[in-house]
């Protein structure tokens, strides 16, 4: 019995020993794990992008003495823009963001048409976009620092246009050219995707609509030449543009 118990006296301080040693060692810290980062979307911002575009232009042409319509027709324009971008965007709440962003483009959108009334009466005209700018609303979907937006709004647009006689019943008069320019309004929309890669840069891909209406006379040395066009352009575009964000 008086070995047995001291059998079990020597098992209960060893036990106790090593409960008190392991109290005593030192614990394992977990290891460090960064707070996600948490992209800011709110504020002001600038950038540059730029861009390709291709329209279809719907056209009226009269003479411009009677008013009688001579051909009504389409023809395409396409080629590069490019320029800047400045906007604000105010967050609704961690997920909407509503904003405005305006930008201003230069622009080579070109195209030639030839066009015959018959034989003898033929017109060649070259005309190009050379430059737009919008003023937009837009409103975003936020998943941290992916933004999913629509936009929409006012669009300005430059249209110059050369139209050359070449065939007509007055020889005098093949050959000769009239120039007109004009900058008229209309609307456009679109939508598009934008990545913050770093904490003040963002890179976008956006496709957009403009539609604008336009009205020109083209003057030439005699007046039973000089005509009038009506015309509606539908224009597309996709750019890709950088910003920064002054968050």
């Amino acid at each position: 019995m008086r070995l047995a118990a001291l059998l079990v006296g020597t098992a209960c301080a060893a036990a106790t020993v090593q409960l008190a040693c392991a109290a005593d060692l030192p614990t394992k810290a977990p290891a460090y794990q960064p707070a996600p980062m948490l992209y800011n979307w709110g504020g002001f911002y600038v950038g540059a992008h730029g861009g390709y575009a291709w329209s279809n232009i719907d056209t009226t042409t009269t003479d411009l003495a009677t008013g009688a319509v001579e051909a009504s027709f389409s023809h395409d324009r396409r080629g590069g823009f490019g320029g800047g971008q400045i906007g604000y965007n105010f967050m609704v709440n961690p997920n909407f963001l509503i904003g405005i962003e305006g930008d201003v483009d230069g622009a080579d959108i070109s195209g030639t048409v030839d066009r015959c009334l018959d034989a003898t009466h033929c017109a060649s005209s070259d005309g190009k976009n050379d430059w737009f700018a919008t003023v937009r609303g837009r409103l975003g979907y936020v998943q941290n620092n992916w933004l999913i937006f629509a936009t929409g709004g006012v669009v300005w647009l430059h249209n110059s246009t050369t139209r050359t006689i070449t065939a007509s019943p007055n020889p005098a008069l093949v050959g000769a050219s009239a120039s007109a320019s004009n900058t008229d309004a209309g609307w456009t929309a679109g939508g598009g995707v934008e990545y913050g890669f770093a904490p003040n840069w963002s890179v976008n891909l956006e496709y957009r609509y403009m539609q604008v209406d336009t009205g020109v006379d083209f003057i030439y040395p005699v007046a039973t030449a000089n005509r009038h066009t009506d015309s509606t352009d539908h224009i597309n575009t996709v750019r890709l543009g950088v910003s920064y964000h002054f968050n």
